[in-house]
């Protein structure tokens, strides 16, 4: 039996999002789309968070920052950038590194050929699903959240789970004011079908399509890509796109890696999934 019952309506989403996230933060910047005409600039971040930046109503020039700049943010309720400044040398030491450098992997960490868990029923998958810890911090990104249910599911079981990442297009961000520009779940294969298991935003494991109907209020069907180009290169013909990836893949950057140098990730890394920990729980 296929659990597609379990799921959050989209308003509730919204709902608990507008308030959520009207706050200060920190991140570095991963793009900025300058807006056409009279749409908002919009600020990508690298923890996934989407700023709006009104023409008509901010006196912000986004063009002096890049990306890769380390900025410290205000947002509205309404997702509107308020103030934003790079972060000083001073707060910059207080900023955990992103790990990015895989030189600094465990050794004590076997590294193995990745072959992902298949479950034979969706009971299973439930199962997993319930022993997924809830005690993360309410402000805590989905990538970090995803890569300890992750880690400690191949602790617990050896089982080697997937992750999905779906990656929102600037057409949806803008059509509907959405908030994220990516979000990041474990997921697993029950026979031939990959089941999500996002225990933030859903009752029960869900096949895909009622997944991205908690997030895509269109509910537009998102097209499965295999490369994160695809993704990059077409923002306007889709309100988005779904990567699944092996569980060791962490954040946006280790699918572009992937892509651009064949860097593919094989094993966990300690620098990283100490960060998720920090980070998220």
């Amino acid at each position: 039996m296929k659990h597609s019952h379990f799921f959050l309506t989209f308003s509730a989403f919204i709902f608990f999002l507008s308030f959520a996230h009207a706050e200060t933060f920190r991140s570095k910047i991963h793009h900025i789309d300058l807006g056409r005409n009279n749409q908002p600039d919009l600020l990508m971040f690298e923890d996934g968070r989407v700023g709006f930046v009104e023409k008509s109503k901010s006196l912000i020039d986004v063009r002096k920052f890049k990306s890769g700049d380390l900025v410290r943010v205000n947002l509205d309720k309404k997702f509107s950038v308020k103030s934003i400044a790079p972060v000083t040398m001073v707060e910059k030491d207080f900023v955990l590194e992103d790990a990015k450098n895989e030189a600094t992997f465990d050794p004590g960490m076997q590294k193995r050929m990745y072959n992902p868990t298949v479950l034979s029923s969706w009971s299973q998958a439930s199962t997993m699903f319930t022993k997924m810890r809830r005690d993360y911090q309410g402000e805590s990104q989905c990538y970090n959240r995803a890569h300890v249910w992750a880690y400690e599911e191949w602790k617990r079981s050896g089982s080697n789970l997937m992750k999905i990442f779906v990656f929102y297009t600037r057409k949806y961000i803008r059509e509907y004011r959405f908030y994220w520009w990516f979000h990041a779940i474990p997921a697993v294969y029950v026979g031939s079908e990959l089941v999500t298991l996002d225990r933030r935003y859903a009752r029960g494991p869900l096949s895909m399509k009622p997944w991205t109907d908690i997030f895509v209020r269109s509910r537009r069907s998102c097209p499965v890509i295999s490369r994160y180009s695809t993704y990059r290169n077409n923002q306007e013909t889709e309100h988005c796109y779904v990567h699944p990836a092996s569980m060791y893949f962490w954040q946006p950057y280790d699918l572009d890696n992937y892509e651009r140098r064949g860097t593919e990730k094989t094993q966990f890394y300690s620098s990283q999934v100490n960060h998720a920990y920090w980070e998220a729980f």
